[in-house]
């Protein structure tokens, strides 16, 4: 009688290209992080804390606002911060 060779009967998998892993769940993180940030630019703190003056925008019609309580407060250390988002 014949001995079987098992090794070379066995199926050898069949690879048409490399390997490549789902992209679900790569969407699915930046889904949930784009929800996450909507949210909270949203819903989330757009307050000032208390005791606080609200926020404005400063404009040319409100120059003069900002002008005389610049020169008001001149025995305190005045700072002035403007961002610009570009």
């Amino acid at each position: 009688m014949k001995r079987v060779n098992w090794k070379s009967l066995r199926r050898k998998p069949k690879r048409k290209g490399p390997v490549v892993a789902p992209i679900w769940p790569i969407l699915a993180v930046l889904g949930l992080v784009a929800a996450a940030t909507f949210w909270y630019v949203r819903f989330g703190p757009n307050g000032v804390q208390i005791g606080q003056a609200p926020l404005t925008r400063l404009a040319a019609d409100n120059l003069s606002l900002l002008h005389g309580a610049f020169n008001q407060a001149s025995d305190r250390p005045r700072i002035i911060v403007m961002l610009s988002p570009t």
